[in-house]
């Protein structure tokens, strides 16, 4: 995978200066075993190993971007067990290394990892009162080796120290009689640098929601449907000490169409409510012409308002 990306200053939109700029080639390779293995009546178990290596270059297009390469290649095994108390009630419990993949030229121009492990262990229950409703809680633990803050000014990222979140999910779903269905799923979560207790990890989502309703009937050849979305994101810090603010958003999309046969058409509404959120949020430090120095805030990128899309789709088989 090659990608170019770069940072310029500039004036009344003419660039007067390149920063950095820089093209950059991944590329992964990996192998993956699993075993599963039933125990029991009420017991299974499984084991999985993956291999993973990632590799990637780092060419300068100008400004101050340093040249070369970097490479990392991690064991990621996972385990887990889950027990039927009841046909209708299961828990479990799994344990898995992972890692995210730190940005390419802060690998190449400080020893940052190009991988960097991550923990996560979890345990839970799944209950299905009914053959069309299942239900589920589970608590997690994720400890990251390390987080990425973005430099705005430089425009790259550098690793922050070693994380640690843990929280709840909780969610329910249905898919009733076979043409009605909704679904929930909410998080709650805690997230803190391991360096220092009171040091939040900017931008970690504290709590978050999804949910949605829909309908797809059958009339013969006719299948009318529609659903409503419901996304929020809860406030949360923008920085370390928690003393400025990345607003949080509730965003409702919807969408209603008809089928027949191997013809489809339906309208998308974007934005229902015609709300204003702000889907990126960073705290950077800026200054405007008419401000007597720099004041750091929050910089937001606006989401779009509310909008109306229609569609035609053709099957063919």
């Amino acid at each position: 995978m090659a990608a170019a990306d770069g940072l310029h200053r500039q004036q009344a939109r003419t660039r007067l200066e390149t920063v950095n700029a820089a093209r950059i080639v991944e590329a992964s390779t990996a192998a993956y075993f699993e075993e599963r293995a039933t125990l029991t009546s009420w017991l299974e178990a499984m084991a999985a190993l993956r291999v993973e290596r990632l590799q990637a270059d780092v060419e300068p297009r100008g400004g101050n971007q340093i040249a070369g390469s970097a490479e990392d290649m991690l064991g990621l095994p996972k385990f887990g067990l889950e027990l039927s108390v009841v046909p209708e009630l299961a828990l479990f419990g799994n344990y898995g290394r992972g890692f995210h993949s730190n940005d390419a030229r802060s690998a190449v121009a400080s020893d940052a990892e190009l991988m960097a492990p991550a923990l996560g262990y979890e345990a839970g229950l799944r209950w299905r009162p009914h053959p069309d409703v299942q239900a589920y809680a589970t608590a997690f633990l994720l400890d990251l080796s390390s987080e990425l803050v973005w430099v705005g000014d430089e425009g790259t990222t550098e690793p922050a120290p070693a994380s640690r979140r843990m929280g709840v999910e909780l969610g329910a779903r249905t898919h009733w009689n076979g043409w009605l269905f909704a679904d929930v799923d909410v998080t709650l979560t805690r997230a803190r640098f391991e360096s220092a207790a009171d040091d939040l990890v900017p931008l970690a989502p504290t709590r978050t929601l999804t949910a949605g309703l829909g309908a797809h009937p059958r009339f013969g050849d006719y299948r009318p449907f529609g659903w409503l979305r419901v996304r929020a994101i809860a406030d949360r810090p923008a920085n370390e000490d928690g003393s400025l603010t990345a607003a949080g958003y509730v965003v409702t999309d919807a969408s209603a169409g008809l089928r027949y046969k191997d013809i489809e058409g339906a309208v998308d509404v974007m934005n229902v409510f015609d709300v204003r959120w702000r889907p990126v949020n960073f705290a950077t430090t800026s200054r405007l012409q008419y401000e007597p120095e720099a004041v750091t805030s929050v910089h937001f990128v606006p989401g779009w308002p509310r909008t109306v899309m229609g569609r035609v789709t053709l099957y063919w088989h």
